[in-house]
Formats: structure tokens, sequence, C-alpha cells
């Protein structure tokens, strides 16, 4: 979500007082009063801070489906608005193609284009070598409709880098082509730096090219320690909520002074790892998975029993044993299983002796793929939840071409059939992780799905892989906006790392798995992290390694340096543990804590004799996501809050000046001066604020607080950030006496009136 993206996270609570770090001791609370601590201002980036520096177009003139993004810090790249001409840096990327001012001088119009590659190029000025750049266009195309649209980088004349691809549906208005590029690793100078703006390369174009105007264009440098902070600061708003614990005895009276201990026993969102083959037979392997993963919460999926090809691997040979003693080793350990995958339109995973019926005689082909699918899902349906009715479907295509007919849509059809209540998941790679594949990219799998819905194939969600060779930490970002948009589950379902650049370093196999999985956590779209390859068992290692070093573990289990930070992640940095203060006098105690089972022990004195002691487990439940965050800042129709001198009047009526469609979400500020303040925060993450009002939005109950930079009152200074209302707890601590009297008398026990 937009706002929630460049939102720093404050104490959010409306009746107590509480520390937003859910990490350190917390005092005890107040009933009446709320507190908010504004953080440090952290590192710009690699260029000294600017001001906002992406153009954003007139809200009317934005498409209705667009990200909205405005980019802090300082622009690499030429482009005012209003134009006075073709900037000197700008030129084109084919000769023939020429460009122009718009006659209003709001764009520049790329015509005569002789094809995809046809466009733009705008010179990059002082980028650095392995920084992280933002990179924006708004940008609309006349002479057709669903095109895409690529930004890519040239580094001294031969490197190409790609940094976004959009799909452009219309040429009435403008679209934010959102990307992101990591500089070169290479120590080479960058002599020069080109940022080329074009169709999509590679496509077959059947018409004449389209012409391409461009509203404005911005690259804008971030360091690592900028997006650290940012990222957890992201993470804290989206997976953590404020709780309040009241302790009371057994007769419903609060206990004051009580001495309370929290601590986290697990995590409730879905983490998890593939199971490997070695699961049937290797003992070792087993426990090894069990103690990482049975913990009630967690899931996994099959690498390889449940596909076809282990399954069936001749044709008069149908074989359960082994995935059905998996299967029943994960029940018994509460780990929950993913369907992948029923088929895999894959001709290299296709057994030969089904490529040799589909060469000769495709009805009988089809016959067998029904058998297969009823066997799989009837067998399991009552033990597998999720289904991967196929997988890759956007990439391959070997059973539609031998039936002669689309087999894709039946696929989720049928599954939907055997087991109405399984959810139904569309698995594809490089959706999100580049922005070079061609044929994957988060609309286009949009569009699949679409696709797969009109003909017949229910859709539930999303199994987007997470195949990493390289990342770059903001285009992943950027992808999981848009493909939240569509507003169904995004499930991260094999996630890995398997870095292209050679030679292998474990030191930056570590550094980019963790730009990976905490983007991942710290997004709001993403609803479960499933990790793939993590161990592999010795005979699959080579030359000393496994297979392209994805591994977080050595065969004999010991951590490799990724493993050491993902295991850091997910028992400490993404646990709250070590909660330790007292109740106020109402009882209370509150802390801020990740969504998760929780274990509190309660020590109260009562007298010499006795004591109110308890140990109590409960489950801090994820914020409330009635409205999708990833889309909750593009609703088209959104319901407005008005701000009166700081007075909030709930329910208020839209303002008549601002236009209701292809807006973003407002929060309507009203000052003496007037003016509107967007939800869509135009300031940089590293800006300090302060919370100076709290209060519910009629948005599905969803509490928001207001903040401002201190010291500063002027209206583009203000931001709204979203939040959630505290969980309350109740404990209930009955008086227990001292070690020196039985435990029996407890019952007994009458507390004096």
């Amino acid at each position: 979500m937009r706002g929630l993206r460049g939102a720093l996270l404050l104490s959010l609570v409306c009746s107590i007082a509480l520390s937003v770090s859910g990490q350190s001791a917390q005092a005890p609370v107040s009933s009446t009063t709320f507190t908010a601590q504004a953080p440090t201002t952290s590192a710009q980036g690699p260029s000294s801070p600017g001001p906002n520096t992406l153009n954003v177009p007139p809200a009317s003139q934005i498409c209705p489906d667009s990200l909205v993004e405005t980019l802090a810090g300082q622009n690499l790249v030429e482009s005012p608005q209003p134009f006075a001409g073709v900037p000197s840096s700008w030129g084109q990327t084919v000769s023939a193609s020429s460009l122009a001012v718009s006659s209003d001088r709001t764009y520049i119009a790329v015509t005569n284009r002789a094809g995809p590659g046809s466009g733009a190029a705008l010179t990059v000025n002082n980028m650095q070598v392995g920084s992280f750049y933002k990179v924006g266009a708004y940008v609309k195309i006349s002479g057709s409709t669903n095109e895409k649209l690529r930004m890519t980088f040239n580094f001294n004349g031969n490197d190409y880098k790609c940094a976004a691809i959009v799909s452009v549906a219309y040429s009435d208005c403008y679209t934010l082509v959102l990307g992101a590029i990591t500089g070169p690793a290479s120590a080479a100078p960058l002599n020069s730096v080109k940022l080329f703006i074009t169709g999509n390369e590679g496509s077959d174009v059947q018409q004449a090219p389209f012409e391409i105007d461009i509203y404005s264009v911005a690259v804008v440098g971030v360091n690592r320690a900028t997006w650290l902070a940012d990222v957890q600061q992201r993470t804290d708003l989206v997976r953590k909520r404020d709780v309040i614990v009241t302790v009371k005895d057994a007769f419903g009276n609060p206990v004051p002074n009580a001495t309370i201990s929290i601590n986290q026993l697990n995590q409730t969102f879905p983490f998890g790892s593939d199971l490997h083959n070695d699961a049937y037979n290797d003992t070792a392997y087993r426990n090894w998975f069990a103690s990482k993963w049975g913990n009630g919460y967690s899931w996994t999926a099959y690498n390889s029993a449940l596909k076809w090809y282990a399954m069936q691997p001749d044709e008069l040979n149908v074989t359960t044993v082994q995935v059905i003693n998996q299967q029943n080793w994960l029940n018994n350990n509460s780990i929950s299983v993913r369907g992948h995958t029923i088929f895999w339109d894959d001709v290299g995973t296709t057994q030969d002796w089904v490529k040799l019926i589909a060469d000769t005689d495709p009805v009988r082909l089809f016959g067998y793929m029904q058998l297969r699918i009823n066997d799989v899902v009837g067998l399991f349906k009552n033990a597998i939840r999720q289904w991967d009715p196929s997988n890759e479907l956007m990439h391959k295509n070997y059973f539609s071409s031998k039936l002669g007919f689309d087999v894709k849509p039946w696929y989720f059809n049928r599954t939907k059939t055997l087991d109405p209540t399984g959810v139904t998941f569309f698995s594809d790679y490089n959706i999100v992780e580049a922005c070079d594949d061609g044929i994957s990219w988060p609309e286009s799998a949009i569009e699949f799905v679409k696709y797969l819905r009109r003909n017949g194939g229910p859709v539930d969600a999303f199994a987007v892989q997470g195949q990493f060779t390289s990342i770059t930490p903001f285009l992943l970002r950027f992808a999981l906006d848009k493909l939240g948009q569509f507003g169904i589950p995004i499930w991260m379902s094999e996630v890995n790392l398997r870095l292209a650049s050679e030679p292998y370093s474990a030191q930056a196999q570590r550094d980019n798995f963790e730009l990976i999985v905490r983007e991942l956590y710290a997004h709001p779209a993403v609803d479960a992290l499933l990790l793939s390859q993590t161990w592999t068992p010795l005979r699959e290692w080579m030359n000393g390694t496994c297979d392209g070093n994805k591994c977080l573990y050595n065969y004999d289990y010991t951590l490799r340096p990724v493993g050491t930070l993902w295991e850091n992640l997910y028992y400490n940095e993404w646990m709250t543990t070590g909660i330790v203060g007292r109740t106020n006098a109402a009882g209370q105690f509150a802390f801020r804590g990740f969504a998760g089972k929780y274990n509190a022990t309660v020590n109260g004195t009562f007298n010499s004799t006795h004591a109110y002691q308890t140990s109590y487990q409960f489950v801090v439940e994820p914020l409330n996501t009635t409205v999708n965050v990833s889309t909750y800042a593009t609703q088209t129709a959104a319901p407005y809050v008005a701000f009166t001198n700081g007075t909030i009047v709930s329910n208020a009526s839209i303002p008549a000046n601002l236009t209701q469609a292809r807006r973003t979400y407002n929060i309507s500020q009203v000052t003496p001066n007037g003016g509107f303040y967007n939800l869509s925060s135009t300031l940089d993450v590293s800006t300090p604020f302060i919370n100076i009002y709290t209060g519910s939005d009629n948005i599905a109950g969803q509490i928001y607080h207001l903040e401002k930079t201190p010291g500063n009152n002027n209206l583009s200074s203000y931001r709204v950030v979203p939040g959630s209302a505290p969980q309350t707890v109740t404990v209930v601590a009955p008086l227990t006496p001292l070690n020196r009297y039985p435990i029996s008398t407890v019952q007994t026990f009458v507390i004096p009136t």
C-alpha cells in the first residue's frame, strides 16, 4: 500500500500509553493517555536529499488502475515540469524516431517509432556502484491500447538491466511505469548511464508503433541503511499490533502492580519450507525438519512426491506409498501441506510414456489426465487444503498443444469440482522476481487469472514462486504493490536465491537473501512465505556446494551464513520475547507484538501467604485486513474523514472540489488556508514525525493517526497513517498459596471483605 510504504510507524493506541518496541521492558500504562515516539532521521541515500522529484499528473489524468507514487530524493535525470523544450540530456534509442514537446508543454512525445525498441534515452547522472535506485515515469500511449512499456538501464554502452515492465491499457490517461535498479556490482567507473523508455523488446508488433508520451521521469537513490530502516518500520506496521492485557482475580477485580512476563511461542503467519523426498526414508532428516516447522502453524509443499512423474512413473505403475507416508508424518507433526502440483505442462518433466501417448492419441491422453486428477485430489482432499492444479501455465503449454484445445481452465474447474473447499492457486515464476522475462510480470499474471476465470477456471489465490537469481528490493516491492491490487491472497510458495553472478560468495548470498525475505515479510499483500531447497542431501551437492547455492543448511544440518541470517530473523527479530513489566492501577499492561501464540506469566502480591499467580496462553491475531491494505490507497470511490483545525468530523462528505473518480483515498484536512492532504505520503521516509491525533475512520473500523513534522505547521508536512485497533486479552490470576501452604487450600480460600 502506498500510504503504508512511506509511513513511519509510531505508537498507536487510544486509551493507554505504551512503547512501540515489542522487544523492551514495558512501563505501567495509563488508561487515559497515549504516547508517541518520533523516529530518528536516517541516511538519505547515495545523493544529497532533495524535494519530491517525480512530478505527478493531475488526478483526473491518471489511469484508474495505475499506482500513484512520489519518489523523494535528488533526481538523477532531467525532468522539468512544464517542459520548455526537449531537455538536452534526452535522446532517442533509434535515430529514426523523434522527440517533441507537446503544445501545452506537459509531456515529451516520442514519435515515428520504428519498433518495440524505439523510445527515449535519458542521461542518468551520478549513479553509484551497488546502490539501490527507485525509477518511475508517468507515461501514456497514443495510437494503441494494451501495450507493454519497459524501462531499461544501459551501463557504459554494453551492460543492460531491466528496471520495469508495465502494461498500459489506456491512451487517454497516464500510467506510472514504476520499477527499480541496483547499480552494477563492478567497481569499474560508470562513464555512461542511460535510461531507455521503450516498448516491450522482443514482442511481436502487429500494427504501426504507437506514440509514447512522457509526463515525468525520476531516478532516486536509496542506500542500504535507509532501506533497512524503512523495511523494519514497515514490518512493524504490517505484522505487529498493540495488545492490552488486563489481569483480574477470580472475582473479576483488577490486579494492580502485578509482575507480568510475556513471551511469544510461535508465529501464526504461515512460514515453511518444501519437503525433500528423503523424508520418506531418512529419520534424521524428518526429525530435523519437524524441529524447524512442526509448530502447528507452519506449511510445506512436497518437493516432488506429489507430481505425476513421481506417482506414476510408468503407465501401469501408480504408486502412492511414498506420498501417503509423508502425508501421515506431516499430519502427526501438525504441518499443513500445499498440493504442489497436480499437473506440470513442461515437456522436460513429462514421463516418456505420457509423451508417447500425447504424440499419437490425444483422446487417450486426456483420459489419463482425468484419471490422474481424480486419483490425487480424491485421495488427499481431506488432508491437503491448497492445490496448484497446474504449474507455470504462463510459460508452459505442453498438454494444450497436444490436446488441440486449451486445457488450462479445466485444471482449475476439475480441481474445484472434486474438492469444493480446497483453495486453488495460480503458480508461476518471475511474476515479481524480475522484469526481464517478457512473459511474466504482475499485470500479465492478473490478466491470465482473469482469462482462466472467464473460461470456467476458478482461481482463488496466487502462488508466486519467488525463485530469484538477483534482487532489487524496490522492484520486488512495487511488483507486489501492483499484484496486490487484484485483491486475492498472495502466497510466496518457493522462495530461493540462486545468484547468477560468479564466483559464489557466501556473504553475497546472505546479503541478497536478506533483501528478499525482509521485503516479502514487510509487504501487506503477502499472506505466506515458504522457502524452497533450504537443504539437500550430500548426493545432490556438486563441487562442494548444493545446487546453485540455494541451501540455508549444509547436508549435515549445520548453518550456512544465509541460514544464520534466516534463523536470526525467524526465531529472534520476528518474535516478541522478553517482555516484562507491571500492571497499572486498572490491572492493565500493554505491549506491541507480532501475531502469534503467547505465554503470559503473572505474579501479583496479595499478602504474606498468598499471591495472584497464573500462566496463561493466548493468540495475538493479525491486523484487521477487511480492507485489503494493498489496495487501501487506490479505491476509486473512497469515503473521507475531515479534520477541522485538528478536530475530527466523522463521515464527512467529500469536498465538492475533489473529483471522486481516479483519485487515491484522501483524508481531507480543512485548515484556515484550505487544502487537502493525500494519504500517499509525499514526505521522505527518513523525516521524523510526531503523533498529534488518533481516531477512527469510516472504513472497516480501521484506526489511523495523524502525524506532523516537529515545529512545522505547513499543511504539506502532515500525513495520515492507518493502523488497527489494539487487541484486548483478559488473564485471570487466582490467588495461589505461597510454598509453605498446600495447594489444596486454594480451593477454600476466601478473600477478606
